[in-house]
């Protein structure tokens, strides 16, 4: 991986496949949407009392805002039952028509409970959450078998499947004389098979989570053989960890912190590779493929010219208005209702987000917010009028 030096790091990165799977359903759905993001963090004895407080809160804002019965109801059955988090953690959920259509725990709470009712629902909240969480899947192996789960950002990770292959022969032995070539290659054998059936989980589950990072921990022949026999999607996106082992007692927190610093290094470098890239093209003026800024950036949404997005981490707090197509985003809403019961009033961060959806364009989410000029920026697909 590109190495950076401090002031140049950027971190964050790209939303992942399920985030940018729920805006591509939010832009074909008629009607507004109800989101709520709270913090769900439990670490005192209050801390029940407190979400409780804070649930009420949400139901009691989304209702004055004009959600209806059917969504409030769906929004307070979820709020109150699972997932529970352990420790510092929020809770995003989007709602419509009595139907809960996203309840994912982030890693970080908001500072203020945020509730919204939209067309153009407040999704940037989420999305800035979840660029830091790149899933991880983490297969720590043996000759016989597997260990494989999904990182998980609090710097633990989960087991998901074991893999328990044939156990023996699995290692070589001296001193059997004539014999000695035909236990050996049922050593081979026996690996080979074992590592197959490894690779195949690894591989699935990879496609399941839609993971951009692969670690492969354990006994080193062990890794050697698994990773030899990734097919070669999974084993281009595969590394080793030092970290790590099946036996009974071993640490897994050295693995974790580890896994943790690669992901870290991954997200880091993808948004430095856009960034480069992005300034590359500002340079080039007239010539180049990017445009700064909300009204550039909006022109080139409406055109279909978006590759890719940078909005940095803090997003942009102004109001726009949305017109029935998810493009149609007007930045000075002049005398238009901006009223709370106006459900085509949002925020530009959310609705370049959803516009990018619609478009097939991808999101990255960059910081230091610095980075982006002029608070929005694109890399374009073909050259516009500028």
């Amino acid at each position: 991986m590109t190495s950076r030096r401090p002031d140049e790091s950027a971190t964050s990165g790209e939303c992942d496949d399920m985030e940018l799977g729920l805006l591509r359903e939010l832009t074909t759905r008629s009607g507004p949407c109800a989101v709520a993001y709270l913090d769900v963090t439990r670490d005192t004895e209050e801390a029940n009392r407190a979400i409780a407080l804070r649930r009420r809160a949400v139901e009691e804002e989304l209702a004055d805002r004009g959600v209806d019965a059917a969504t409030l109801s769906a929004l307070d059955e979820a709020l109150s039952s699972e997932p529970w988090a352990v420790g510092r953690a929020g809770r995003a959920v989007v709602a419509q028509d009595g139907t809960i259509l996203l309840d994912r725990l982030i890693s970080e709470p908001p500072e203020n409970t945020i509730t919204a009712y939209s067309r153009v629902p407040d999704v940037f909240p989420l999305l800035a959450a979840v660029a830091t969480e790149e899933p991880v899947v983490v297969a720590v192996v043996d000759r016989i078998g597997a260990d494989i789960g999904v990182h998980v950002r609090d710097g633990g990770w989960r087991t998901d499947r074991t893999v328990d292959g044939a156990h023996r022969p699995v290692h070589k032995v001296r001193g059997l004389g004539w014999s000695q070539n035909r236990v050996q290659r049922r050593v081979e054998n026996t690996a080979a098979h074992n590592a197959a059936e490894i690779a195949h989980e690894v591989d699935r589950a990879a496609a399941e989570v839609g993971t951009r990072m692969i670690v492969i921990a354990g006994e080193v022949q062990a890794r050697t053989e698994v990773l030899a026999a990734l097919p070669a999607r999974s084993r281009s996106i595969a590394v080793e960890a030092e970290h790590g082992g099946r036996a009974a007692g071993t640490d897994r927190a050295a693995l974790a912190e580890e896994v943790q610093r690669l992901a870290a290094e991954l997200l880091a470098d993808e948004a430095g590779q856009v960034l480069d890239r992005f300034r590359a093209e500002l340079a080039a003026g007239r010539a180049g493929l990017a445009v700064t800024g909300p009204e550039r950036v909006v022109a080139a949404l409406q055109a279909g010219a978006v590759d890719t997005i940078l909005l940095p981490s803090d997003g942009m707090d102004r109001t726009v208005t949305v017109g029935d197509d998810v493009t149609d985003i007007r930045l000075d809403p002049g005398d238009e209702d901006t009223g709370p019961q106006d459900t085509g009033i949002g925020r530009v961060d959310s609705a370049v987000a959803l516009a990018a959806a619609a478009t097939d364009a991808q999101l990255f989410v960059i910081d230091p917010v610095s980075a982006v000029p002029d608070g929005v920026g694109a890399l374009l697909r073909f050259p516009i009028p500028r």
